[in-house]
């Protein structure tokens, strides 16, 4: 807000909107992020920011990701990936296969993201590049595939990265992955302490919608610990 009083600054604009557009997509403003980063498009491309211009396209295939635009996705993905392959960005490529295997955890196919997201750690490792977020991901497809103690392993290790290096907006959605494979392997204690922390921290981040996805994860725990003779309701 502080920078559209300085319209003339074009770089400054370019990146408060870029960095807005991203914040909207963290908070789960599925369309207002889109609106925001077609902005965004518009002002890196005017400033010359080349770099934001691959973020903003990545971004918004992961909300597309998210919504189910698959297509839509691929194609604002296989955009950033051209632009940072065509500045030599290493850093940008490893980001962006990571993203490719997010979108192939969301069609349903389970063996490309895993092929992604080894080729994605692989660049990360290479360059030196912390990828605890990476491990989330990676989490949720090893569980979409029945592999409950990997996924175990990966959610623990994204937890205790993301809590060292201070990222509490990732940490409070690997708390969340943590619960849902905890809750998944029977191991009720963990799932509610973690789905009761990742609640906590979305309330604060006001993030409504992940808020209610984590106290859902706590009640079921709830529920599993006060009838340990009854079967976990499933999804």
């Amino acid at each position: 807000d502080a920078a559209l009083e300085r319209p003339e600054d074009e770089q400054i604009l370019a990146l408060m909107h870029s960095q807005r557009a991203l914040l909207l997509m963290r908070l789960g403003r599925y369309a207002q992020a889109l609106a925001e980063s077609d902005r965004a498009l518009e002002s890196c491309a005017k400033a010359g920011l080349n770099i934001h211009l691959t973020h903003v396209h990545a971004n918004r295939g992961i909300v597309f990701s998210y919504l189910g635009h698959f297509g839509r996705a691929e194609t604002e993905l296989d955009r950033a990936l051209a632009l940072c392959e065509s500045q030599g960005s290493q850093l940008g490529v490893a980001q962006v296969t990571h993203n490719l295997g997010f979108l192939a955890t969301r069609r349903g196919d389970v063996p490309e993201a895993l092929r992604l997201y080894d080729d994605a750690l692989a660049r990360y490792r290479k360059l030196g590049v912390a990828t605890y977020v990476l491990f989330i991901d990676r989490c949720e497809v090893l569980m979409a595939a029945n592999l409950l103690a990997e996924a175990r392993r990966a959610a623990e290790q994204a937890v205790v990265g993301l809590e060292a290096a201070g990222l509490a907006a990732d940490l409070a959605e690997g708390r969340l992955m943590l619960a849902e494979v905890a809750l998944a392997g029977a191991d009720f204690d963990v799932a509610k302490e973690s789905a009761d922390a990742a609640a906590r921290a979305f309330a604060r981040q006001r993030r409504a919608g992940w808020a209610a996805h984590a106290h859902y994860v706590s009640a079921r725990a709830s529920w599993a610990l006060g009838a340990p003779d009854r079967t976990i309701i499933k999804e």
